[in-house]
């Protein structure tokens, strides 16, 4: 319910919620992914689905993953594994691979007029055990990736471990034309050639590391 509130007051004009699916689609025994709801399957068959109907329009669509929600993820029935348990590492190989499929469909059929960012939910929560060999000298980084024909590679092969969630906004808003300007909020576009590596890292002092890729 509270998630329904912040997407509604966010001008989302329709959300599928795990109701939705249940009321509109058939989709049984796919109720695998966290907390009983349905996997990242279904959620990339109903997002590919809104695509197709929706691609002469402008719209944004944005989908929520949970296969590799913690601690260990969720055991997929069309993904192998070594014992009657999944193991973090086996989550995020099944998940890996259909996420991989999805941004493939989308790439080779929707490019041309898509920008397509990945985002890291939050780090990897420190203090659980099932974490304990993951984190090396503290460094815990998100991955934030955009997939754009309109970026250009050689202008944007830079360091910025100072990025942070701020900086999607204005940087996405860039990459689909809606925003020319290189800031906005408390965010700075990537995109932005007067980027200040220093700056940022003064602006960044209260907040969190990420880090990101691009790709053309």
């Amino acid at each position: 319910q509270n998630l329904n509130t912040f997407l509604s007051n966010h001008n989302y004009d329709k959300i599928i919620d795990k109701k939705f699916i249940e009321t509109n689609y058939n989709y049984l025994n796919q109720n695998t992914g966290w907390g009983n709801g349905f996997n990242d399957d279904v959620l990339f068959e109903i997002v590919h689905d809104t695509i197709k109907k929706n691609n002469k329009n402008n719209f944004f669509i944005s989908v929520l993953t949970s296969n590799t929600h913690g601690p260990l993820g969720e055991m997929q029935k069309d993904c192998q594994y070594k014992y009657n348990i999944q193991s973090l590492e086996e989550s995020i190989l099944c998940f890996d691979k259909k996420l991989t499929n999805f941004l493939n469909i989308l790439i080779e059929n929707y490019l041309d007029n898509t920008v397509i960012v990945v985002i890291s939910d939050h780090l990897m929560l420190n203090g659980m055990r099932y974490y304990k060999k993951y984190f090396s000298e503290n460094k815990r980084y998100l991955t934030n990736s955009f997939i754009s024909k309109n970026l250009k590679m050689d202008k944007f092969i830079k360091n910025r471990e100072t990025m942070n969630h701020y900086d999607l906004l204005p940087t996405i808003l860039n990459l689909t034309n809606v925003y020319k300007g290189s800031d906005a909020a408390l965010g700075i576009s990537l995109l932005n050639k007067n980027y200040s590596e220093e700056d940022a890292k003064k602006r960044n002092s209260f907040l969190g590391k990420t880090n990101y890729s691009l790709k053309e």
